[in-house]
């Protein structure tokens, strides 16, 4: 995995080299890097070492943004988009749903 780390920072700090002005350059950056970095982020995340995730949210994240934070999100995003859409391939994994009728009348 810290290869893998390693490979996208030194191909993401491209972006950095280039002469954009800064509001490009923030569009750019919030589309293509945080996009490539939150990829399938629920899969990959927990396989990966604490100094790779420093390394990565010493990268990615300026500012306001947390990586950690924007990863949990991706996983929520993710679960609940299973758990609503019937047409998710995985929908089918999920138990169906049981409700249940109380009377506090009786």
């Amino acid at each position: 995995m810290s290869e893998h780390v390693h490979d996208v920072t030194g191909k993401l700090k491209v972006l950095h080299s280039c002469d954009m002005c800064g509001n490009a350059l923030g569009d750019v950056y919030r589309s293509v890097v945080l996009a490539k970095v939150l990829y399938a982020s629920p899969a990959w995340w927990r396989f990966t070492t604490a100094s790779d995730k420093q390394r990565i949210d010493t990268f990615v994240c300026r500012g306001d943004l947390n990586l950690t934070q924007l990863v949990e999100d991706a996983n929520e995003t993710l679960f609940r988009t299973m758990m609503y859409n019937q047409q998710h391939a995985l929908h089918q994994f999920f138990p169906d749903v049981s409700s249940h009728h109380y009377s506090l009348w009786s």
